[in-house]
């Protein structure tokens, strides 16, 4: 593990907490009581919150934004410009109640450039968000979704390929890799939602 590096332009606040390793870029903002872990890269100008939760080796890039109430999981890639998002009902005089509210990006996630995460989507382990998309509704673990409103096109592997369909029943259905010929098991009504 290397060492912590942080731009002096960066601003962290008072209880934010950087892991070791971990790249801070210029004109990074953290806020209070934030934790950001392990070997990560906050790239320039990225905003997170106070009281957000950034795991070991994630990619916050560029000009991204994560707000409070979302915790983000291990070997996440956040693209450039991308939002996640927490009010659903936002006013220049109000603000959200956050005590006990919490949703999540799991691990392995990888969303694209410009994307935005609405308030209380949960993305599961190795889903694909497309550049771009909106997304308004949880993502299955290994689900590929983009378009605005992000739709469910398919599934994808750990190794970020397109997954196909080998066997179903009425409960579950087989998907294999295209590429590295891996295997993963989904509840077979999770196919009814693809696009």
């Amino acid at each position: 593990m290397g060492e912590t590096k942080v731009d002096k332009t960066a601003v962290i606040d008072e209880g934010a907490k950087i892991g070791e390793g971990t790249s801070v870029w210029a004109f990074v903002q953290v806020g209070k009581n934030a934790v950001v872990g392990r070997n990560c890269v906050l790239g320039n100008g990225c905003y997170i919150d106070r009281e957000a939760k950034i795991g070991d080796n994630a990619k916050v890039m560029n000009k991204a934004q994560v707000f409070r109430g979302c915790s983000v999981g291990n070997n996440v890639f956040i693209g450039p410009g991308a939002v996640i998002a927490n009010d659903k009902r936002p006013k220049h005089d109000t603000e959200r109640k956050f005590k006990g509210c919490e949703w999540n990006i799991g691990n392995d996630v990888s969303i694209g450039a410009n994307a935005v995460i609405l308030p209380d989507v949960n993305i599961g382990e190795f889903a694909l968000v497309g550049a771009g998309s909106v997304v308004t509704r949880d993502v299955p673990k290994h689900g590929l979704v983009y378009g605005n409103p992000a739709k469910l096109h398919g599934f994808a592997c750990e190794c970020r390929e397109k997954m196909a369909l080998l066997s179903k029943d009425e409960k579950e259905a087989v998907l294999q890799c295209e590429k590295c010929k891996k295997e993963i098991r989904i509840q077979a009504e999770l196919l009814s939602r693809i696009e």
